[in-house]
């Protein structure tokens, strides 16, 4: 039997995590969100590691759906700890509103490691607010290569705009409020600062 370490939404626990054994039947990852027994209560919390065997002594109850992928809760932890705030507020704030039990199939797009213009190389780009980005942003995100590529927005509605005017040209979108998409990788990220 494995076990997994676990945070509650609890803030009154002030961020203890603690060991709990996984059944042979679930099937769990660091991220995932389950339900827990604590001090005769039924709490919702996320997977933060592997746990101590030898430190669980209760079940996990109910693995619930995605939470946060791994490289988000080292995120959440850095954030957590530069601005001194619970952890599980972090985390909330990143997991979705819903319950989400699978992940769409990330759409597929040519993959390169190369840029084929010298213009796709990691790397910020800013616009002032009178500027329009869209040709450019249609023109790489057309090119060929690996991971997301992600756009912020300096307002929801304007991200919402923006994924619109991209799904007409027939670009593969995650958008505002699409968290299963987002988490999945998609290839292309629209949003305002709470999408990075």
């Amino acid at each position: 039997m494995r076990a997994a370490r676990v945070l509650t939404e609890n803030a009154a626990l002030a961020d203890r995590a603690f060991d709990y054994l996984v059944p042979d039947s679930m099937t769990v990852a660091v991220g995932d969100r389950v339900r827990v027994n604590l001090a005769g209560r039924s709490l919702r919390g996320w997977i933060l590691e592997e746990g101590d065997v030898t430190r669980a002594t209760k079940p996990l109850v109910k693995w619930l759906g995605r939470g946060p992928s791994p490289e988000a809760l080292d995120v959440a932890r850095w954030v957590a700890e530069r601005w001194y705030g619970p952890l599980s507020r972090v985390l909330t704030s990143m997991s979705p509103a819903t319950i989400v039990r699978d992940l769409p199939e990330r759409p597929s797009v040519g993959e390169s490691t190369q840029s084929p213009t010298g213009r796709l190389e990691p790397g910020l780009s800013i616009y002032g607010p009178s500027e329009d980005p869209f040709d450019l942003i249609v023109e790489l995100v057309a090119q060929p290569r690996r991971g997301t590529f992600l756009i912020l927005a300096p307002s929801e509605g304007y991200a919402e705009r923006l994924n619109s005017r991209l799904r007409r040209q027939g670009v593969e979108v995650a958008g505002p409020g699409q968290w299963a998409q987002q988490r999945a990788d998609w290839p292309v990220v629209v949003g305002a600062r709470g999408a990075a």
